[in-house]
């Protein structure tokens, strides 16, 4: 027994053990009592109102400790997209937390594997979440398969190319337009790999988070949503925008709804942590790109792949090859037109972490070797490269 192990089992025989089971309806105050905790947040009434009606209890797992809840993780119900367009169920692994009082008793792992034996029972071969802190998740399987841009827009240096009629896009209240803003994300997010499910009650929430100061662009392929803060310096305007939530299902739209947001008056600055992806169109639409600004950037979907032979087998290819992959839950054969078991020496072997980035395209089989992640020779690295690969990489804006 490692160390570590050894140090874990002392502490866990020398505590009252603490009841790990699923969660009831009693439960929802606790557990968002919890999550203030774990998380530094607070909570209105009216914030656990639309919490409330995102949450799935049923998919919760809480750890008491006598009349105390003290860990609790849970999961959304989700769909997410492949390359090529299909789609697959599943778990987005979420609010997870352990209370300092409780941490080093082995409670994260079993809250995890639950999740994962709940996944199982559901038939969802996939499990994502978004990290909190990017060190935590690797161990129990989940790799991250893409980035996500925070920027800095100095709004008096930027322009687009190419001005697109402003009769595209139209300004309305958010409040009143969950159903379409529903319906275009759904359209938008089943064109891009790496993006996720929303049901009207996860936008409504959104809005609602943005406040009464939420602004919405609204265009037929997508929209944009942002608040803005007033701001003088010296005489001069310099309100900032905070854009919080943005899809676009065609480059018009994309290019569109940018136009709308470098237009607004009176702005100094624009900002963003969740809406502008690594290569993101927005760079090569503007006159002078150095005026966004990139301060940061940062892992966003974490994906834990339990069946890889079914979604291996879902996902489209831009070669045609035969490769073998061995994981530790066995090998298959993986060919643009199906996957399947096979008795053949692996082509790649691949650790638990990299079968996510490999399925979704977005970092290749060559940078995942670097990492220690796969074995495999250097000649089929290129081939897995080109075979893997797509573009554009996989987009997550869809936080949950």
């Amino acid at each position: 027994m490692q160390y570590e192990d050894r140090a874990l089992a002392m502490v866990e025989t020398s505590l009252v053990p603490v009841e790990l089971r699923s969660a009831v309806e009693a439960d929802f105050s606790p557990i968002m009592a919890a999550d203030t905790r774990a998380f530094h947040g607070t909570y209105s009434e009216k914030d656990e109102q639309f919490a409330r009606q995102t949450l799935e209890l049923e998919r919760f797992v809480v750890g008491q400790d006598g009349d105390d809840i003290v860990a609790i993780a849970g999961a959304y119900s989700l769909e997410i997209t492949l390359p090529g367009g299909a789609i697959m169920p599943m778990a987005g692994i979420t609010w997870v937390g352990v209370t300092v009082t409780h941490r080093r008793r082995g409670l994260l792992r079993q809250m995890m594997a639950m999740l994962d034996q709940q996944s199982a029972g559901r038939g969802e071969p996939l499990l994502g979440l978004n990290a909190s802190e990017g060190a935590i998740y690797a161990r129990f399987g989940y790799g991250s398969i893409n980035q996500m841009r925070g920027i800095h827009i100095d709004r008096r240096d930027v322009v687009l190319r190419d001005s697109i009629p402003p009769t595209s896009v139209r300004i309305v209240a958010a409040g009143d337009a969950i159903g379409a803003m529903a319906e275009r994300w759904d359209r938008y997010r089943k064109l891009h790999p790496g993006e996720v499910s929303r049901t009207e009650a996860d936008v409504r929430r959104r809005v609602h988070e943005a406040g009464s100061g939420g602004h919405l662009a609204l265009h037929d392929d997508g929209y944009a949503m942002w608040t803005s803060a007033n701001d003088w310096t010296n005489g001069l305007p310099a309100a900032r925008v905070d854009v919080l939530d943005f899809c676009a299902a065609t480059s018009t739209a994309h290019a569109a709804l940018w136009q709308t947001l470098l237009s607004i008056d009176l702005v100094g600055v624009i900002v963003s942590d969740h809406v502008v992806i690594e290569d993101d169109l927005l760079s090569s639409l503007v006159i002078n790109p150095r005026a966004i600004q990139t301060r940061s950037l940062y892992d966003c979907l974490w994906l834990k792949v339990a069946d890889p032979q079914r979604c291996f087998a879902a996902r489209s290819y831009r070669t045609d090859d035969r490769l073998t992959i061995a994981t530790a839950n066995g090998s298959f054969e993986v060919t643009a037109t199906g996957c399947g078991p096979t008795d053949r020496l692996a082509d790649l072997t691949l650790a638990p972490s990299a079968i996510g980035p490999l399925l979704m395209g977005g970092v290749s089989a060559t940078h995942l070797s670097s990492l220690g992640l796969i074995e495999a020779a250097p000649e089929v690295l290129g081939r897995a490269d080109a075979f893997f690969g797509w573009s554009p990489r996989p987009i997550t804006r869809g936080h949950f």
